[in-house]
């Protein structure tokens, strides 16, 4: 468990004035990510009893900027080949390779815990995504976990807000969780891990942006109408179902008129139309998911929901890819 002490600095833009011990901002600048930041962990020797230097184990030291000497954390020992990534560092490299390049994020939240053994960031990769009809919220974001002495540097993608402890350690199991689907990043403190560092920044922001121009498209889907005559259009090359095919392989029909069904209940009085309020092309691109990530088939709070049925990059993306495509070359 991390835990938050006097020694560490937390900054938020959240507006909730309840937050205890953590710092309300309008917004958080470099140089405000930067204080929080403003000290170096170092490795230093370990001694026995009779003060002798034990050889390849070390103590995690936290150094401030204006401070003359050094404070032991209390964080157990280490070996040669641990190698400590500085917290300014991980944020200089948020804020130079990834910030840029996503229009309206910014960062939400930063700060330490444990005396400054780990620092944290995250990121709203813009305003909550929203469109007519819609009722989820669709607002992503990119949390960056990096504790010194006590596991290894996460980040990736999350949904959960950090406003405290417990939700600084659910976002972290966000993103541990979406790693398995190549979102998130799980990276050990060994001497390669500036490199691989920046690897999974570069992967994480192309992600980031995937996700802006996924956003577009489906925006771009919601305002088109769509009649009767398309939806029929798209159940066909979606779901075909020929004579042929029901002649070559009867299964296949079956399942294939199956398929056609759930997505008409789905339309028409399924949970895609109590949520979709207007008919238009996103909405019909939900009736035709809604079987695929039917709620029913996944287990809540297994593996399962958040790694086979990613719907951008589980194992049933290409699947939704295709819906995707089809719809919009239907309704345009």
């Amino acid at each position: 468990m991390q835990h938050y002490t006097t020694r560490d600095k937390m900054l938020t833009i959240h507006a909730d004035k309840l937050i205890s011990a953590w710092e309300l901002k309008k917004s958080i600048t470099d140089a405000d990510a930067l204080s929080v930041f403003d000290y170096t962990l170092n490795k230093c020797p370990c001694y026995d009893m009779d003060g002798r230097e034990v050889p390849g184990l070390y103590h995690i030291e936290r150094v401030d900027t204006d401070a003359k000497r050094g404070e032991i954390l209390p964080l157990g020992g280490f070996g040669d080949q641990y190698t400590i990534l500085q917290n300014s560092d991980l944020y200089n490299m948020i804020a130079r390779d990834i910030l840029p390049e996503l229009p309206g994020a910014k960062v939400e939240t930063v700060g330490t815990l444990e005396g400054g053994a780990t620092g944290m960031v995250q990121i709203s990769c813009g305003k909550d995504f929203k469109i007519a009809g819609d009722e989820s919220r669709n607002e992503s974001r990119l949390y960056f976990n990096n504790p010194v002495g006590n596991g290894s540097l996460v980040m990736g993608f999350c949904l959960t807000r950090c406003i405290c402890e417990n939700t600084i350690a659910l976002a972290r199991k966000e993103v541990i969780t979406g790693a398995r689907t190549g979102t998130g990043h799980i990276i050990r403190h060994t001497s390669a891990i500036e490199v691989y560092a920046r690897r999974a920044i570069e992967t994480i922001k192309a992600q980031a942006l995937a996700t802006k121009t996924m956003q577009e498209r489906i925006k771009a889907l919601a305002a088109k109408k769509v009649n009767a005559a398309q939806i029929k259009k798209a159940l066909a090359e979606i779901y075909p179902a020929t004579p042929k095919m029901a002649e070559e392989s009867p299964a296949a029909y079956a399942n294939a008129i199956a398929r056609r069904e759930e997505v008409i209940t789905q339309w028409e009085g399924g949970e895609t139309a109590a949520t979709f309020t207007v008919d238009n092309a996103w909405k019909l691109v939900n009736a035709f998911t809604f079987p695929i990530f039917n709620p029913q088939k996944i287990a809540k709070g297994s593996d399962l929901s958040g790694v086979r049925y990613d719907a951008m990059f589980g194992d049933r993306a290409g699947r939704v890819s295709d819906i995707l495509e089809a719809v919009e070359r239907i309704a345009a």
